[in-house]
């Protein structure tokens, strides 16, 4: 890999950090994998402000918020190739 690729994370909920105690099963990296952005995604705003400053003490280079993302992903049970389908098959609109 090249130093000049950044490395971004999966997607973490905000409320997955904010309600769990165990922040370092979602945001612990190696130094090595610097730079590297954590993807933070919500749809409120005060949650995702709360979880961006759980993010910044793990000394992210960069974080990465998805605000309105939707969460029918987790409703619905599906992958997220599905998740996609269903939500535009069912004229729901997301942002990411």
């Amino acid at each position: 890999m090249s130093r000049h690729t950044w490395l971004y994370t999966e997607m973490v909920v905000d409320k997955t950090l904010i309600h769990n105690p165990h922040s370092d099963k979602f945001l612990w990296f190696p130094e090595e994998q610097r730079p590297i952005v954590c993807q933070l995604g919500g749809s409120d705003p005060g949650e995702l402000a709360q979880a961006a400053a759980i993010v910044a003490r793990y000394g992210y280079d960069e974080i990465n918020l998805n605000c309105g993302w939707v969460t029918c992903q987790a409703i619905m049970g599906n992958p997220w190739p599905v998740y996609c389908t269903a939500c535009v098959s069912d004229g729901a609109s997301h942002s990411t």
